[in-house]
């Protein structure tokens, strides 16, 4: 639909995007309301609603993130999307080091999983 149309592409792309951050929020939505069910039955009551609103919060940014590589993929130019991963997981790695030094101390299971959630949400922005 978009091949050798750069308008075409953009609104392909905006489509592509606008649909990533709908069932984002969708997705996020689900989560939030259901956080107390997820934390009782998945986490066994060991963390608080806080880190499910968290993995709420960057479910919207991982789809908007996919879909990008996604287009990356079908242009075939993949070495965009390796750097921009490999850019990702440098950054997941060195906030993720930095929070765990910041919320290890305390050692309480929500501080890390707080840590490791905020590491992965902000690599993704």
């Amino acid at each position: 639909m978009a091949i050798g149309n750069s308008d075409g592409i953009k609104k392909s792309i905006m489509k592509c995007i606008l649909i990533s951050l709908t069932f984002g929020f969708i997705a996020c939505i689900i989560f939030c309301l259901n956080s107390s069910f997820i934390v009782k039955v998945c986490f066994h009551d060991k963390v608080s609603n806080t880190i499910v609103y968290l993995i709420a919060v960057a479910l919207p940014m991982i789809a908007i993130s996919a879909s990008i590589s996604g287009y990356f993929t079908a242009v075939r130019r993949v070495y965009k999307s390796v750097v921009a991963n490999f850019l990702e997981y440098i950054a997941k790695i060195i906030i993720t080091i930095f929070l765990l030094k910041k919320y290890l101390p305390s050692g309480s299971m929500e501080s890390i999983c707080f840590a490791l959630i905020l590491g992965d949400v902000l690599s993704e922005v």
